[in-house]
């Protein structure tokens, strides 16, 4: 209520403020019943209905209430931001019951155009006739959080535009327009971008630091690191379908174990290609296409790029890198980085252990081979030498000696394990040293497969170096003995 209304003139005068009942002219009547039962009931619109206490009982008070409409306004469901809503909400509440008090606030219409997921709720008092708005999410933020966010998740996990529509439609959400999404999404290409520039820059500063403290400098002062190199097609291979329109490489540090540098060469373009079958012009676009070259000779070259680029990017050099069995790529560096002459490369573990048993497996297929011997080479039997293999590098990376000829003799005698002749086993690498209940090693002399295995086992340990990827948490160290650096024969 308001107090002026006991000052209006036409008004009787009260003594009790409980006496003023109402104001508005729009829902407000005087009913006066007259002193008979038989005279008319008079009715007339007031702006400010005023009854003294000793006349309540001639008046009768008839509240007209407008109703809104009883259909949904909004239906399905929405993705907001919860907090931001019960608040604002509330705060619009409040702020409506200072001004009406009998009056409702009820949702009388939602605004989603040009918004994506965020909507505008409008809200309308049936009594006092007002409006009110707010949005689902917080409007002072630069970027829609739930918009980014929905396209974000998209794209990480591999989905597209289509598969986001589907499951909203599933959730009964309405989906933002494909070209609101596409608009996210390279904005969201720079972000990454800066991100990703931004995360390099602090890793290289973090190894070049770190080689700073351990001497790791070349005669010329520069600081050199250890690298994990490694490259990846669109497609896969299978060593003999090198076809793919696209490939990449990262280069790793690894100190850090954070990306230093990374390169794409992407063969095709969509827009482009569609113009030449069509004879045309491609219209302005954003053009990926940066790779005329062989796909084969993808890896060599963005990695060369890699290391011609260390110096500029973070003042360091990569004189020791981890990577797979692929010769050509330490040739295009020895050859095509300006110091390429003092690099060295240190075979990764996982591609040598892989390849290790590929080769096992050529010797399973050899039909040459007495069949024989191929019958105790089983798929069984390559897995244990393969994971021997591996064991026996993973060991001797937990231990601080550089026994490179301790190694080299557990790599030996991995088929004697395998094949249950423990006489020459050490204790901590195998459980029965010395054990000779299931000894099939002259069987495998006798069949003359004993000697292919020691050939592929002699491809094996010939390699320069070998060193452990990143695969997995504990495979972080670089050589034969990790902790004090790779070794080389």
């Amino acid at each position: 209520y308001n107090e002026d209304l006991l000052t209006v003139s036409s008004a009787p005068t009260c003594d009790k403020i409980e006496d003023v009942l109402m104001r508005n002219p729009s829902w407000c009547h005087k009913v006066y019943k007259g002193p008979g039962p038989s005279e008319p009931i008079i009715t007339r619109s007031v702006e400010y209905g005023v009854i003294p206490s000793d006349e309540c009982d001639r008046y009768v008070l008839e509240c007209e209430k407008e109703l809104p409409n009883s259909h949904k306004v909004i239906e399905g469901n929405r993705v907001v931001e919860l907090n931001y809503v019960i608040q604002e909400t509330l705060r619009l509440q409040k702020k409506h019951y200072q001004l009406c008090t009998l009056g409702d606030l009820v949702v009388t219409e939602e605004i989603r155009k040009g918004s994506g997921l965020v909507s505008t709720i409008v809200l309308w008092c049936h009594i006092c006739k007002r409006s009110y708005s707010f949005q689902t999410e917080d409007p002072k933020k630069n970027v829609s959080g739930i918009n980014l966010g929905h396209v974000w998740g998209t794209l990480a996990t591999g989905s597209t535009y289509e598969h986001s529509a589907e499951l909203m439609s599933c959730m009964n959400i309405p989906t933002m327009p494909q070209k609101q999404f596409q608009k996210y999404e390279l904005h969201l290409g720079e972000v990454w971008k800066t991100s990703l520039w931004e995360s390099m820059e602090n890793a290289g500063k973090r190894e070049r630091n770190h080689a700073l403290e351990k001497s790791n400098v070349c005669q010329d002062g520069t600081p050199w690191i250890t690298v994990y190199v490694d490259g990846s097609w669109s497609k896969r291979s299978y060593g003999t379908n090198y076809n793919a329109l696209s490939g990449m490489v990262g280069i790793i540090g690894r100190y850090t174990g954070e990306l230093l540098f990374i390169a794409v060469r992407n063969k095709f373009c969509c827009i482009c290609a569609r113009a030449v079958n069509k004879d045309i012009e491609p219209p302005p676009h954003t053009c990926y296409k940066n790779w005329d070259g062989s796909t084969t000779s993808m890896e060599a070259d963005m990695a060369v790029q890699g290391f011609n680029m260390s110096e500029e990017m973070h003042g360091i050099r990569y004189c020791k890198f981890v990577a797979d069995g692929d010769s050509s790529v330490f040739a295009k560096i020895k050859t095509n980085v300006s110091y390429g002459n003092i690099v060295k490369k240190v075979e990764c573990t996982n591609h040598a252990i892989k390849n290790y048993g590929k080769h096992l497996r050529q010797i399973k297929k050899d039909t040459s081979i007495n069949i024989e011997g191929r019958k105790l080479l089983t798929i069984n039997h390559i897995e244990k030498l393969t994971r021997r293999a591996k064991g026996s590098i993973y060991e001797h990376s937990q231990t601080e000696e550089n026994n490179v000829q301790l190694l080299k003799e557990d790599l030996q005698n991995g088929i004697n394990h395998v094949f249950g002749d423990h006489s020459k086993c050490r204790e901590g690498i195998c459980n029965i040293v010395g054990g000779q209940s299931n000894n099939k090693v002259p069987q495998l002399k006798s069949s003359s497969i004993y000697n292919h295995l020691k050939g592929k086992l002699r491809l094996f340990l010939n390699l320069p170096a070998i060193g452990i990827c990143p695969k997995k948490k504990k495979f972080r160290s670089v050589g034969f003995v990790s902790k004090k650096g790779p070794l080389t024969n």
